[in-house]
């Protein structure tokens, strides 16, 4: 693993690590991440978890161009 991935999972691992997020860490999937993200109180939107899980499941990421982060 590059070491700027192990870096951002170290960042986000430390960021999430509260019992607030605990509804967040460790989910399967986008489903569930996003309806813990919602019920975390991430999101004042009540559709959030939607919307999240349409763009998820659209083209939308898919088609975006990538690059290389160093």
């Amino acid at each position: 693993m590059r070491p700027s991935i192990i870096r951002f999972s170290l960042i986000f691992r430390e960021l999430f690590a509260t019992p607030r997020h605990a509804g967040v860490l460790g989910k399967r999937d986008a489903s569930a991440f996003a309806r813990g993200r919602q019920s975390a109180g991430h999101a004042t939107d009540p559709m959030s978890a939607d919307k999240l899980m349409r763009i998820i499941v659209s083209n939308t990421l898919r088609s975006a161009p990538t690059r290389r982060v160093a």
